[in-house]
């Protein structure tokens, strides 16, 4: 028999950015006590708001499925003697509670040992679910959690109440303090909703206006955005980051229309966009693709007063304008250019200079970019160098350094301010995107003085804080070195740029006045793989290509491998010789000191791969490459077949193993395909 079986627990307001956290943590913590206890169960189904977290299980088996395990004891030649039970099996069958005539005889390993077969009977889902839910609920992971009564139980938020539910029937116990049953409760200082089973939980809440489905609070909230937008004649501005967090902080959503005075659109757009987002999470409109004067908020009272919340709404959204556009009306007193004598007085970090000097080194990585890897022509130099200079001078500005929530707009406060100031677009344009990408999935910078700003400084960022700090670990990382290597890796990569990373990162060391370390080459390159990996490319492929100066060659010659297909005849080639070389010191082939056919013929179409290898190599021909490798298997399997490499003459076996030592350099000028299939 089967029943569903649903756990919700009641809270204090959670906050948004750990619901989602909580709820698979939950989740885990209990599916795997039902599989440890061969409890069998269908689907899972999650709802969570700001007050509760919940799972319904459906079909739940009431019981798990006996246990049976194999028990062994003494071998059989000391448990029988002469047919008969010795003391040794007496006490096996007594602490076992059987008869000696129940255990059978099998085979461990190479001796013959009396053995049992154990069944042990189900457990009960409902003590298992009674004994195991309190530390479940105490084990379940958050960011980060909090004590509020005397037992010491931590969650995110203080325990409220617990619906838990087997069926019809209440799985009772207790933690922090409450006791679970069958009640839960619609929003605040509203009445009991009362779950007679699993099944009816979310539509009884629906009834109290509680959407616990979080996607359907999404839609929802979407819908409500959508209508309010069009019955003003506006659009809303698509935020999913933003959808995804109101959803999180809201159970029964409304949504209330505002303005704010026209003639606060005379901010930046980003501006706007910040005040809106930031504290408040409004939502921005528009009409015929320009933003209008119109945001709309979702509330989270469908019976308050709506006017006073919308007055309440405006009102607060007021203040922020006003100060930005009071830091608009100071910053613009003073062009950015002369703000570099204030960079001087911004410590970058400690024992690296000021972010004036940042600047400068900026400047010198950018020139050194364009002047030895990028194609000049496709660059606007002065407008790269003009750039590279004023990159930073907008974290000098009010807007910058006081704006609260518009802290986060370097790069794009610095961007308008350009363009307020007439310089030039390819400048404005750099400026902006030079500290792209920010996150995983950001997008790139788009123009080419962008793409090369955004290098320099991610480059520069890195190797301070390498100096600073060292290589991160996996689990600290406090200045965000690992973002800045993967937006190395993904602009090298995304936008085919070869560059040598170990000069350009000799570069940047040297403008620290400090000596190369290959620590940081191997760090960003340990990103590449990581970058391939999360692309889908298999494990063996991506750890078998050794370490290259340019990603994006590296990068080619994985993907020549995929391409290729079945490469198992060149790794089982390349193994084979590997284990005869192992330990092996070889010099170079004596050509004259070839004796068989197969030996001379390997050694010529060797020579004539090396050649043709080279060449494609150096053309970035890697698929041809890999052709070449793979005519010359049929060769060396004809050697291995015919000729006995370790011939009892010295100086035979010594010419022989040096010719497989000089074939095995062929293949590891691609790859190190012996342990291609090694995880």
């Amino acid at each position: 028999m089967k029943k569903d079986f649903l756990l919700e627990i009641g809270t204090e307001e959670i906050p948004a950015s750990y619901l989602e956290d909580g709820i698979k943590s939950l989740e885990r913590a209990l599916a795997g006590c039902l599989k440890d206890n061969l409890i069998h169960f269908g689907s899972v189904k999650r709802f969570y708001t700001p007050r509760r977290l919940a799972i319904l299980i459906k079909a739940l088996a009431l019981s798990g499925e006996d246990r049976v395990t194999l028990l062994t004891g003494p071998p059989k030649d000391v448990a029988l003697k002469n047919g008969k039970p010795t003391p040794q099996l007496l006490g096996f069958a007594k602490a076992h509670n059987i008869h000696p005539d129940d255990v059978r005889i099998i085979k461990k390993g190479k001796r013959e040992v009396v053995a049992l077969q154990k069944r042990e009977k189900g457990c009960s889902t409902l003590t298992i679910l009674k004994n195991s839910l309190p530390s479940i609920i105490e084990g379940t992971e958050f960011p980060r959690t909090m004590r509020w009564e005397p037992s010491g139980v931590r969650f995110a938020r203080p325990i409220r109440w617990i619906v838990s539910l087997l069926g019809r029937k209440v799985v009772k116990f207790q933690i922090a303090g409450v006791v679970s049953d069958r009640n839960s409760y619609a929003r605040r200082g509203e009445k009991i909703i009362t779950i007679e089973e699993p099944a009816d939980y979310e539509r009884l809440l629906l009834a109290g206006l509680i959407i616990a489905n979080p996607h359907k609070r999404r839609e929802k909230i979407e819908s409500l955005i959508k209508m309010e937008a069009e019955e003003n004649g506006l659009s809303p501005i698509k935020d999913e980051e933003l959808l995804i967090e109101v959803a999180n902080m809201v159970e029964s959503p409304i949504a209330i229309i505002g303005r704010f005075d026209p003639s606060y659109l005379s901010l930046p757009d980003d501006v706007i966009r910040a005040a809106l987002k930031g504290h408040q999470r409004y939502f921005w409109t528009e009409q015929s693709l320009k933003g209008t004067n119109y945001f709309i908020s979702i509330a989270d009272n469908p019976d308050g007063d709506l006017e006073l919340i919308k007055r309440g709404n405006e009102k607060v959204l007021k203040a922020r304008l006003e100060d930005a556009r009071f830091y608009l009306k100071e910053d613009m007193k003073l062009p950015l250019d002369k703000r570099l004598d204030g960079l001087k007085e911004m410590v970058y970090a400690t024992g690296l200079g000021s972010l004036y000097d940042k600047t400068r080194r900026i400047v010198e990585l950018s020139e050194t970019l364009v002047g030895t890897w990028i194609d000049i022509d496709k660059v606007d130099i002065e407008a790269l160098r003009r750039a590279a200079l004023l990159a930073k001078t907008d974290l000098t500005t009010n807007m910058i350094k006081d704006g609260k929530e518009f802290t986060k707009l370097e790069g794009a406060i610095g961007a308008e301010y350009a363009r307020r100031q007439g310089e030039d677009k390819k400048t404005q344009d750099a400026i902006r995107e030079h500290y792209l990408p920010k996150f995983a999935d950001d997008r790139l910078p788009e123009t080419m003085e962008g793409t090369v700003l955004a290098l320099a400084d991610k480059v520069d960022s890195l190797v301070g804080g390498y100096i600073v700090s060292g290589i991160p670990s996996s689990s600290k990382d406090p200045r965000g070195m690992r973002r800045d290597a993967n937006g190395i890796v993904r602009i090298l990569l995304e936008k085919s740029i070869s560059i040598s990373l170990p000069v350009l990162i000799n570069k940047s060391f040297s403008l620290y006045k400090r000596g190369y370390c290959d620590e940081v080459l191997g760090f960003i390159i340990s990103r590449c793989r990581q970058y391939l990996l999360d692309k889908g490319v298999p494990y063996n492929i991506v750890m078998s290509v050794p370490d290259v100066q340019d990603i994006l060659l590296m990068n080619q010659i994985v993907n020549s491998i995929v391409k290729a297909g079945d490469i198992q005849e060149m790794v089982m080639v390349t193994k084979r010789i590997n284990n005869i070389l192992r330990g092996v010191e070889t010099g170079d082939v004596a050509e004259e000191e070839l004796i068989e056919v197969e030996e001379k013929e390997l050694f010529r179409e060797a020579k004539e791969t090396e050649t043709k290898l080279e060449r494609a190599i150096k053309e970035e021909r890697f698929g041809d490459a890999l052709s070449f490798l793979r005519e010359i298997v049929p060769c060396i399997n004809r050697l291995f077949d015919k000729i006995l490499i370790m011939a009892p003459d010295k100086d035979i076996k010594r010419n022989r193993l040096a010719l497989l030592n000089y074939v095995y350099s062929l293949f590891n000028k691609i790859a190190d395909f012996k342990s291609y299939g090694v995880k």
